[in-house]
């Protein structure tokens, strides 16, 4: 269980040494690995920053850091270079020690204790209309991915989906059922155009026709809805449950899971709205026959509509609600998160001021921007589209490369950044190329192992002082480098950090591998020890690190 990383660690006492030897109360510096082996293990730039801060001498101030950092016991030596940067060189028992809890914690190496701070998290929400596409597939890997990272970090988690039932898109799926439902039946009607042409509403309504027979057969309706309010809320109410049943049912397969599912039809039942518009108070005016709210008082560019002329709700007035009632759960979250796509972007800054307009900091919310999986066909854009019919589904993308692949794959490029797949080139490997590298790391260490195991016979392992090629140290840095990845990716939610690690990782080893001949039958029986423990502890936090993805390593391929 982790408190604090080694880096932390390290910034922490140079931080002290600072305060107390130069009064330097503020200061932010840097602790990272160095780019090269050679340099040492990791290095700061804190002589420069105290430098400017002071007017002193930097190689001066970094030999005084140098002699309080060699106090620490971490470090067989500490050297200051020019221009200032002080690099560091850890001691064997320092590898040691870190090997030796690697092994101990196995899988749950890299687990931080529990923190005071829960987050709540929605992602995906795709409306109940159809099958989820591949845009929705990409939410949902960064989701899920971010939400493992934060528990992995002792961040308290509830992953939840809002189910947008309350809107037109209902009535157009249910008529899109009705009218295939009534095909079904030998009638002879043309569907709208704006209906969902895709296979679900004819899947929906094979369901209704198997059950009910021609019993629906005789209703009358126009273009917008059928006449019958009762059979015309069955249709609805049918089809967004069996949609909600094929989304979650893929979202399982995908190894995605949410705490709580929350309908807008919740808002409306419980009478939301006007608890809602009661709260927001003064924030709230009347014009034009519309309800407005005041958001230009919290930096919005105008003040927007919550109740339309007609007396219709705009959809900024339930999701408002929505957002309200998450954070006054009685389950306290400290902060909230919402996936958006970047269609979705000018709609941060109008939400953010409805919050404060309830009264709550604007940092109780944060919003990560995604950007649209972008597909090609023949060189050119591919449109994806649910109510044509014509999308790339996440049942698509699993039948095709794997979930595994699928998982890596999506979170594999920042949020914002376009991700643009080649639909003709899909059926191929090319996709999954960095996770088998990794795949095929941990089977060779575990073959290693085979052999390592039989070699030493279980021999007890008192000291690293063996281990010296430079590949070995680059592995255990990268080891000791896990849990500050994933405190950095828990703050800066960037998560196609954690696949980067990871195959960096990979490539470290197989490197290692392929430049030395790792258990030599003449080898020193201490060396070939310390190489299982270095090999054991490597593949637990490769282990370790997957299992964030949901993924599972193979022993062998």
């Amino acid at each position: 269980m982790i408190k604090n990383t080694l880096l932390s660690l390290i910034e922490k006492d140079i931080k002290k040494f600072l305060l107390d030897k130069y009064s330097i109360k503020k200061i932010n510096i840097n602790v990272d690995k160095t780019k090269s082996i050679n340099l040492g293990d990791f290095t700061t730039n804190a002589a420069m920053v105290s430098s400017s801060i002071l007017k002193k001498d930097v190689m001066e101030i970094g030999e005084n850091i140098k002699e309080e950092l060699m106090k620490t016991n971490l470090f067989e030596k500490v050297e200051i270079v020019k221009p200032g940067f002080i690099n560091m060189f850890l001691n064997s028992e320092t590898r040691f020690k870190l090997i030796k809890q690697i092994i101990k914690e196995e899988k749950d190496y890299g687990q931080f204790a529990r923190k005071k701070m829960k987050y709540n998290i929605e992602y995906v929400s795709a409306n109940p209309t159809g099958s989820l596409h591949i845009g929705h597939a990409r939410n949902a890997a960064l989701g899920m991915t971010l939400s493992n990272i934060w528990l992995k970090n002792g961040i308290a988690v509830t992953r939840e989906y809002y189910i947008n039932d309350g809107g037109s898109q209902i009535d157009k799926l249910g008529m899109s059922t009705f009218y295939r439902y009534l095909q079904l039946n030998g009638k002879k009607v043309k569907m709208d155009p704006d209906y969902y042409q895709g296979e679900e509403p004819k899947n929906i309504a094979k369901q209704i026709y198997e059950k009910y027979g021609d019993k629906f057969v005789n209703v009358s309706y126009d273009k917008t809805k059928i006449d019958d309010e009762e059979v015309f809320e069955f249709f609805k109410t049918f089809s967004k449950n069996s949609c909600m049943d094929f989304i979650k049912k893929d979202l399982k397969e995908f190894r995605v899971k949410f705490d709580r599912y929350y309908p807008e039809s919740n808002i409306y039942k419980l009478n939301l709205i006007d608890k809602t518009i009661k709260k927001l108070g003064k924030n709230v005016y009347e014009k034009d026959g519309a309800v407005w709210l005041k958001s230009t008082k919290f930096n919005d560019d105008k003040d927007r509509v919550l109740i339309k002329s007609d007396k219709k709700f705009t959809y900024f007035l339930p999701d408002i609600a929505y957002h309200n009632i998450k954070i006054t759960r009685k389950d306290g979250v400290t902060k909230l998160f919402n996936i958006w796509g970047a269609d979705h972007n000018s709609y941060v800054t109008r939400m953010t001021a409805a919050l404060q307009c309830f009264g709550f900091k604007p940092d109780i919310m944060h919003v990560i921007i995604m950007q649209m999986v972008k597909l090609t066909k023949n060189g050119e854009e591919f449109k994806m589209s649910k109510r044509s019919g014509q999308s790339l589904t996440l049942r698509d993308l699993i039948s095709t490369i794997g979930v595994e692949s699928s998982r890596w794959l999506l979170v594999s490029q920042a949020s914002e950044a376009h991700l643009e797949i080649d639909v003709q080139q899909f059926t191929n490997k090319s996709y999954d190329e960095h996770l088998y590298y990794v795949f095929y790391a941990y089977a060779r260490i575990n073959k290693l192992l085979q052999k390592g195991n039989k070699l030493v016979k279980n021999k007890k392992v008192n000291n690293f002082d063996k281990i010296t090629l430079d590949k070995e140290k680059e592995l255990i840095n990268m080891m000791f480098y896990y849990p500050h990845t994933i405190d950095n990716i828990s703050k800066s939610y960037e998560v196609q950090k954690l696949p980067t690690f990871l195959y960096n990782l990979a490539m470290i080893f197989h490197s290692y591998y392929n430049e030395t001949k790792i258990f030599s039958d003449n080898s020193d029986i201490e060396l070939l020890t310390q190489r299982v423990m270095l090999l054991n502890a490597l593949k637990w936090t490769i282990k370790s690190c997957l299992s964030l993805f949901d993924i599972e390593p193979k022993n062998k391929l």
